[in-house]
């Protein structure tokens, strides 16, 4: 099913459960020593998914669409099997499968190594080489309005456990619901075992459903598709895991490995820091800022005291988060707090949880409409309007500014699949402007800023 983005007052009403919080209960994650095990973590049914960490090389986004942080990116696993990802400056469709030795001279070292971003799913190595400014632009490939597919002629180099390999992301098939896929070229860097793969969101053999998760997952050595994440999206909350950082160092800004907690899309973190924990209720927990980032609690909620044989981790009894999920219903409203972290040589985490408040889901309309995306938002001379659309469809785009006046106004003839629309804001005075898409039985929206 097809993630709503957003849902209009027309849509949603919503009831606030008024309840005392519930009472602290205790739980706990083990990753194994040396933290070799990614956990999957759900707070309502305190569900635990734990796999190898080190079974994948690299992670396919298959998000729908139009979800937050869908780039149609691709992940390394940079923490748990060191790949690492270069670019190459070269043209794949020429260069692939004819690599010498003197394609990658200069081209390995640290200007052009690229990194996973630890604050968006949809923000992969693969993503580095976009260009901010042209909406069209997914670093490893770009947008076709004629096919609605995204294609790519990007050659790269990855290095993972002592081996180097020549890797070509040639295309996102984004429709119909059935082919949706990536295909992929990759070999060794002498041109031996070449492999051309096409990775489904679905496959139609029946072999596996990655719909309902956020990537698939590829190791290259076996060539095998893997399903890392276990259980579905709605089962999880949190990621305990290994991933890289950046942080200051003698050399200036630099990649570091690190233990912590990455959320799952569509999930909202405040920290609350020096307060004491119990202090927090169903009645002020509003009153925190949350994030949307997926390390809004990342790995700092320890601080590793007197380095050496007799060092020991310490975390702060006065720092909780506030948590907004998901039950199915509406969205509950968490709140976590570590109470001890044993190191590597169990990787145990153990933390208390309660639930604040429900905010439980009143009405909502049965139709399956679209999902919506603009970017870049803000916008300067020009913007894309994307639209997933389930089915085709007739529809009608309405822009207007913040005084009601129509700006333009637009009959679109919607495919089943990704729809592509060029907004041009050039001259469109800076401010803030409402868009609705609407068909029969649903309606879209959405705002768009222009900053020049």
């Amino acid at each position: 099913m097809r993630l709503k983005l957003l849902l209009s007052a027309a849509l949603l009403s919503l009831s606030v459960s008024s309840f005392a919080q519930g009472p602290w209960l205790y739980d706990s994650v083990s990753m194994g020593a040396g933290y070799a095990n990614d956990y999957y973590y759900g707070l309502a049914q305190g569900t635990k998914a734990f796999t190898s960490g080190t079974d994948w090389d690299l992670a396919f986004q298959t998000t729908v669409f139009g979800e937050p942080s869908f780039n149609a990116t691709v992940r390394a696993n940079h923490a748990r099997k060191g790949v690492e990802v270069f670019t190459l400056h070269l043209q794949a469709s020429t260069h692939f499968g004819n690599m010498t030795p003197a394609d990658t001279v200069g081209r390995t070292g640290s200007d052009n190594q690229l990194f996973n971003v630890d604050t968006s799913w949809g923000t992969g190595a693969f993503y580095q080489n976009r260009r901010p400014e042209n909406a069209f632009d997914y670093g490893w490939g770009a947008y076709d309005m004629t096919t609605h597919y995204l294609n790519g002629d990007s050659l790269y180099l990855i290095k993972v456990g002592g081996v180097s390999y020549q890797f070509w992301l040639e295309q996102y098939i984004s429709y119909p619901e059935d082919s949706i896929s990536y295909k992929f070229h990759i070999a060794q860097l002498d041109n031996s075992n070449s492999h051309t793969i096409k990775l489904y969101r679905t496959d139609p053999a029946g072999s596996y459903d990655f719909s309902n998760r956020l990537f698939a997952y590829y190791d290259i050595a076996s060539n095998n598709i893997v399903n890392h994440e276990q259980g579905p999206r709605s089962s999880w909350d949190m990621l305990f895991t290994k991933y890289m950082t950046p942080v200051p160092g003698p050399n200036g800004i630099q990649e570091y490995e690190v233990t912590g907690v990455l959320m799952n899309l569509s999930r909202e973190v405040a920290k609350v820091e020096h307060l004491n924990p119990d202090d927090i209720n169903a009645g002020n927990y509003q009153n925190y800022t949350r994030s949307t980032l997926i390390d809004a609690i990342g790995y700092d909620w320890k601080t590793f005291v007197n380095p050496g044989p007799n060092g020991y981790y310490q975390l702060n009894d006065s720092d909780s988060y506030i948590i907004k999920s998901h039950n199915g219903n509406g969205t509950d409203y968490w709140q976590l707090q570590f109470t001890r972290f044993d190191g590597s040589s169990t990787g145990d985490i153990v933390f208390r949880k309660r639930l604040l408040t429900t905010v439980g889901v009143a009405e909502i309309n049965n139709n399956k409409p679209a999902a919506i995306s603009i970017a870049p938002n803000p916008a300067n001379n020009q913007a894309l309007l994307m639209l997933d659309a389930q089915t085709t469809a007739s529809a009608q785009m309405l822009i207007t500014d913040m005084a009601g006046r129509v700006l333009r106004q637009e009959a679109l003839n919607l495919k089943s699949g990704i729809n592509a629309f060029s907004l041009n804001t050039a001259n469109w005075p800076a401010g803030i402007y409402a868009v609705q898409v609407a068909a029969q039985g649903w309606k879209l929206s959405s705002r768009i800023v222009v900053a020049h």
